[in-house]
């Protein structure tokens, strides 16, 4: 579920990472459901709670270390619909610090 905002206005985007089917549903007819059946509201409440939780690991991308960015990367790659596999760019054996070695790049397919 997406573009569920207290606003007018969204906040984020979305781009697909595989196929989709994409149905639009006003908001107004979204709440009148959920306010009529509470498997309904239950459910709006599970999905949002999961994409706040995955909103929040998604934000945390630019402190985690490379496995965990790489972990995430592999994540994405289990929820995509293309199952061709993901090349990830790693950086191996790095040199001391102030050798002036270049680290030696390998791309690792998963």
């Amino acid at each position: 579920m997406f573009g569920i905002e207290p606003g007018e206005a969204h906040a984020s985007s979305a781009e697909a990472i595989g196929d989709v089917t994409v149905l639009v549903c006003k908001r107004s007819a979204v709440l009148a459901l959920a306010a009529r059946h509470i498997d309904v509201a239950r459910q709006l409440w599970e999905i949002t709670a999961h994409e706040l939780e995955r909103s929040h690991k998604h934000s945390l991308l630019l402190i985690l270390s490379a496995q965990e960015r790489a972990a995430f990367l592999l994540e994405m790659a289990g929820r995509s619909c293309v199952r061709s596999g993901v090349e990830l760019p790693m950086i191996m054996h790095p040199p001391p610090v102030g050798s002036g070695a270049n680290p030696r790049t390998e791309t690792i397919r998963v």
